[in-house]
């Protein structure tokens, strides 16, 4: 696939994941399954991997490849292309400065469910339900959360946990990493 442009007609926010371009020449959304096809989206420094297309309206996944969703306005100039196209692709990194923290608050108890949201890199998860997905906290591109169970506590590979495993024993904890390149989380132990 060679590297094409179009426009967005409509301002788009940073959790849109169906909008509108001017023309969907060139954008298909591919095999999901085996990667053959696919098209990625690059909007100012958002990198978006579509999904479906139905008209002129397509559906993505925001964030890819270690960038951050955020609102484009409309007119903006959306560059279309597959993953081989973007050879030298580098999101735009904001500086931060590094804080040394040593102790860490531990965050609200999360109850065990099938989807989970950590309350901060901290905190400690109730009940025994398995846990399929983790939901991304707000601004995390990459990083880890530590959970500590207060009871026999199971994660599958189902969603977005890269391996199933348990905590065998109540009160033992567990660090997940998030990896954006893959989109999942992987745990540091299985059992």
């Amino acid at each position: 696939m060679a590297i094409n442009t179009t426009t967005i007609p409509a301002a788009i926010t940073a959790s849109q994941d169906r909008f509108g371009v001017a023309s969907t020449a060139n954008i298909t959304a591919g095999s999901q399954t085996t990667g053959a096809g696919l098209t990625l989206l690059l909007i100012e420094n958002e990198m978006m991997q579509v999904t479906q297309v139905t008209g002129n309206q397509v559906a993505v996944q925001r964030g890819q490849h270690g960038t951050t969703a955020s609102a484009h306005g409309a007119g903006t100039a959306v560059t279309i292309g597959g993953l081989a196209d973007f050879p030298s692709f580098t999101p735009a990194v904001t500086a931060v400065q590094p804080t040394q923290q040593r102790f860490a608050s531990i965050g609200a108890p999360v109850a065990s469910a099938a989807t989970i949201t950590p309350s901060s890199q901290i905190f400690h998860v109730t009940g025994t339900t398995a846990t399929v997905t983790v939901n991304l906290p707000t601004n995390l591109v990459q990083g880890q959360f530590t959970a500590i169970a207060d009871a026999l506590w199971t994660w599958t590979a189902a969603g977005n946990i890269a391996v199933a495993g348990t905590v065998t024993t109540a009160g033992s904890s567990v660090t997940f990493t998030y990896d954006a390149g893959t989109s999942k989380w992987y745990p540091s132990r299985l059992a």
